[in-house]
């Protein structure tokens, strides 16, 4: 308000419209979104510590048979007031650009198989990217990063079950990446689960 120091911020939160049948699953407005065990992508909620950021935009999930295809498109949007960031004197957070697709092929005999690739267009620290909005507006732009990856969940191997995942990162932009000479970066995963009686 002019002339005193109250500053009020309101944010838009949480809205959705959703459509699902036996085969596809359309969301609009705020959803979340993990891809893998989440180094591509991994936007999500975890009331333990109090984080609850979403994507603001639309995804749409496929389901052909043994098949899940899953595409998105949309802006961070991050939750603002929490334990840890009290409501006061703040302003929007920047609005970053995310765009995903994920194709899984299940029930390839003990094994599910998975490709992603995500882009992902970093706000800068400029005012104009504070609006509801902001975020959309970076679309077309050239991504600041580019991540691709593959999967494999494999059961009962050797009687264990298994998880990989590895994606490799490359940056289009010097926006997230200073050293063009480093350009690429990799990523692993492995995790086994065994059940030796009634523990795990």
């Amino acid at each position: 308000f002019e002339g005193s120091n109250v500053q009020l911020f309101a944010n838009v939160e949480k809205v959705s419209a959703r459509y699902a049948s036996s085969n596809l699953d359309v969301s609009l407005g705020d959803f979340y979104a993990s891809f893998g065990r989440g180094a591509a992508l991994n936007v999500n909620r975890n009331v333990d510590i109090d984080i609850d950021t979403s994507i603001q935009g639309a995804r749409a999930t496929w389901r052909p048979g043994a098949w899940d295809v899953t595409a998105l498109v949309g802006q961070i949007n991050r939750q603002q007031v929490r334990m840890s960031n009290p409501n006061l004197e703040m302003q929007g957070d920047r609005r970053h650009t995310v765009a995903g697709v994920r194709v899984e092929r299940f029930g390839l005999g003990p094994a599910n198989l998975g490709v992603h690739a995500v882009s992902w267009t970093i706000a800068e620290n400029a005012a104009e990217d504070y609006g509801l909005g902001a975020g959309f507006s970076n679309m077309g732009t050239t991504p600041d990063q580019v991540v691709g990856g593959a999967t494999a969940e494999v059961f009962g191997l050797a009687g264990v079950d298994w998880f990989v995942e590895a994606d490799v990162f490359t940056h289009p932009t010097d926006q997230l990446l200073h050293d063009p000479e480093h350009d690429l970066g990799w990523a692993g995963y492995l995790s086994a689960a065994f059940y030796p009686g009634s523990t795990v």
